[in-house]
């Protein structure tokens, strides 16, 4: 009796396979994919559908749910396309600007490319005009401190956006080292030697007092994910330079007529 017992426990666990196989069964499979309900959402994992396919069965960040079919709308193995996110402008109450350029001259100019740096504070009016003070420094025969009152427009609201803006004020001198040759030095025959030229006789210097200036410009700004602008800008820039002679009534007034190419940051 032992022994027909066990022939045919062997035999089953042999024909066990051919059994399942011919029932027509598989285990269910596991793909991996994206998976889109109908709420919105979107998941990323393992899923497999039931034997009967009203169940679907969901693996992703660890979890494992089950769901109704019903509930999903589609699956796939391609993802979501990832559109980048609309830039959102927003208007500053107080824009503060700071530029740094160059005041580039003909090849007559002295000097040519004059290094200028300004800064200034702006209070918002309407909808991209804004109006503020500024104030910096700028280099040509010496140094100068610029005052000025400054007007601002930016059109649009874009990520890039246009804009025109006008710088006007006062050159106030810090400090100058303007020369003209002295018309009343006369040079012996033996002014060729080199060292004659820099005989402090030749030249006198000139009291400078500053002047007028205006600079309008157009440009650009890009503004950037981390609540800064950037601006590039070109203009032109006129300004007038006064001197005076400390021992008499000379005066000179010096005309600069110029391009001006500024990178700016705006906070």
């Amino acid at each position: 009796m032992k022994h027909v017992i066990l022939i045919n426990l062997l035999v089953w666990i042999c024909l066990s396979p051919v059994l399942a196989q011919g029932s027509g069964y598989r285990p269910p499979k596991a793909t991996k994919g994206y998976i889109y309900l109908k709420d919105g959402t979107v998941l990323k994992g393992k899923y497999h559908y039931s034997p009967d396919f009203e169940k679907i069965r969901v693996t992703a960040n660890g979890e494992s749910r089950v769901y109704n079919a019903s509930e999903v709308e589609k699956t796939g193995s391609k993802g979501p396309l990832m559109s980048k996110e609309e830039f959102v402008y927003s208007p500053r109450k107080f824009t503060s600007i700071t530029e740094a350029g160059l005041l580039i001259g003909g090849p007559d100019s002295n000097p040519k490319t004059p290094f200028v740096l300004s800064t200034s504070l702006n209070y918002t009016l309407t909808d991209g005009l804004s109006a503020g003070i500024g104030t910096g420094v700028e280099f040509y025969h010496g140094t100068y401190l610029p005052v000025t009152a400054n007007i601002h427009y930016r059109l649009g609201t874009k990520r890039i956006s246009p804009f025109a803006s006008v710088q006007a004020g006062y050159l106030i001198v810090l400090e100058s080292n303007y020369y003209q040759p002295n018309n009343f030095y006369y040079t012996s025959i033996s002014s060729y030697y080199p060292y004659d030229i820099y005989n402090p006789n030749r030249y006198e210097k000139l009291d400078a007092q500053g002047g007028f200036m205006i600079n309008p410009s157009v440009g650009v700004i890009i503004e950037t994910d981390y609540d800064f602008g950037i601006s590039l800008s070109v203009g032109y820039r006129y300004h007038r330079l006064k001197y005076s002679h400390e021992k008499n009534d000379y005066k000179l007034n010096v005309d600069y007529n110029r391009l001006s190419l500024k990178l700016g940051i705006i906070f």
